[in-house]
């Protein structure tokens, strides 16, 4: 699942193939354990395929 933002007019969590994803950045919050608990998003299982 990726967070875009501007797409449509609108910001939304869409799935993405893995082979279109170019890399994934973290920020490195520590001593902050907790920023890593992160939540299970469902899908509809349409994957994106224009970012336009």
């Amino acid at each position: 699942m990726v967070l875009g933002g501007n797409q449509g007019d609108m910001v939304s969590i869409k799935p993405f193939s893995t082979d279109r994803v170019k890399g994934y950045r973290w920020p490195s919050v520590y001593p902050y354990p907790e920023r890593f608990n992160l939540p299970v998003i469902s899908s509809d299982g349409r994957v994106s395929t224009n970012v336009a």
